[in-house]
């Protein structure tokens, strides 16, 4: 079984803490959901550390084939001469067993992870799973529990005004990067524009507080515009989609079926948010296969219902954080200029940085638009090749 120590301090998240509690107590699934780097194992971890019984962790992140689940769920439960068909030894070790069982990073093989599940659940009555996934498992019973970037807050006359989660997550990890840093009156607001250009999301977080051993915090904020490259200095002992910004969006993007990576990188030239019409107008699918698409999209944590706006529309999405549309920017696939003739007068803008016109060239890069009220925003929106 892996590890529950800390390393680091757990930051925030305690309505999430709270609000898992209440859905292990009348759910026997539940996923915790989310994009990469939003903190689903750090949470997992600390509500495994909580449980009243006995809880099993068992990572699956550097597993690549799915024919192995099972076997390598027995050894991590510590079963010894497991036969062929290691998931009967699984169902059979858990049957009378009362526990928690984690089952951490299940995007990568969601049909076996689920068909798993689903037998556990079914001979198991006293076993809970906890999951986390960038896509939900899709089995019966299933909880979803979001695990969204951390809240920046708001400097007003002098004073942080809000959920402070990102700065306190910021101050603590650069104080570990930089030792003698404090958040103080005097660069409270450069560590906000920070947070806010990082859309809160603790991986980007962490890369970013590494480099305060170089630069200052303005220099750092200056920096934030090539973030691919400035973000790439991760702990080696950390799992590889998570030691550079790159490689966790690389990760989510190869998770998605060729027609979805085709409408991410149309749906990348939005700042923000989009509505079905807006979409319709910048690819060529129907609205009916652009509904699916955006399912699979929401599904596997790329995009979020903004709900603020589906108040006031119908059918409103965004970015599910700040990596979410920058899986259209690796460098292998800046082949190809993306479509944007949209109308979006009643929704975010679809436009160049360099000419407003609403067209996109191949490669280039974009500043956040400034738009805080939305969870995330494009960082990098050079798109790959598309045939949407």
């Amino acid at each position: 079984m892996s590890d529950l120590s800390d390393l680091t301090s757990f930051v925030g998240r305690q309505a999430e803490v709270d609000q898992a509690g209440r859905q292990l107590s009348v759910s026997r699934l539940v996923t915790l959901t989310g994009p990469g780097g939003a903190g689903k194992t750090r949470l997992a971890t600390r509500l495994a550390q909580d449980y009243v019984d006995d809880a099993r962790f068992i990572a699956l992140d550097s597993l690549r084939d799915p024919g192995l689940l099972a076997q390598t769920v027995a050894a991590e439960l510590g079963l010894r001469d497991v036969p062929d068909e290691p998931t009967s030894r699984v169902v059979e070790f858990l049957k009378d067993k009362s526990l928690l069982l984690v089952l951490d990073n299940c995007e990568h093989m969601v049909q076996a992870c689920g068909t798993l599940v689903g037998k556990i659940l079914d001979a198991a009555p006293d076993v809970r799973i906890l999951a986390t996934s960038r896509h939900v498992l899709g089995v019966g019973g299933e909880q979803l529990l979001p695990v969204n970037p951390l809240p920046v807050p708001q400097v007003r006359n002098g004073k942080l005004v809000g959920d402070s989660s990102a700065v306190t997550l910021f101050a603590d990890r650069a104080a570990a990067a930089a030792p003698g840093f404090e958040v103080t009156e005097d660069n409270q607001e450069t560590v906000v524009k920070i947070c806010e250009r990082l859309d809160g999301m603790p991986l980007a977080i962490e890369l970013a507080v590494v480099w305060l051993r170089v630069l200052s915090l303005k220099e750092l904020l200056a920096r934030l515009d090539d973030r691919f490259r400035l973000l790439s200095r991760g702990e080696q002992t950390k799992p590889a989609r998570h030691q550079t910004l790159g490689a966790t969006v690389d990760w989510s993007y190869e998770l998605c079926s060729p027609e979805e990576q085709a409408l991410w990188s149309r749906l990348s030239v939005f700042d923000g948010g989009f509505t079905l019409a807006a979409a319709e107008a910048v690819t060529a699918f129907d609205s009916f296969e652009i509904l699916s698409l955006i399912a699979g999209l929401l599904d596997k944590s790329v995009l979020i219902r903004d709900t603020a706006a589906m108040s006031r529309a119908t059918g409103c999405w965004k970015p599910s954080g700040s990596t979410a549309w920058t899986g259209c920017a690796k460098p292998a696939r800046r082949t190809s200029s993306v479509p944007a003739t949209a109308d979006t007068s009643s929704n975010s803008a679809a436009r160049s940085p360099r000419n407003g016109s609403g067209t996109s060239n191949s490669s280039w890069s974009r500043k956040p638009a400034g738009n805080t009220r939305t969870c995330a925003r494009p960082w990098i929106s050079a798109c790959p090749t598309a045939t949407g």
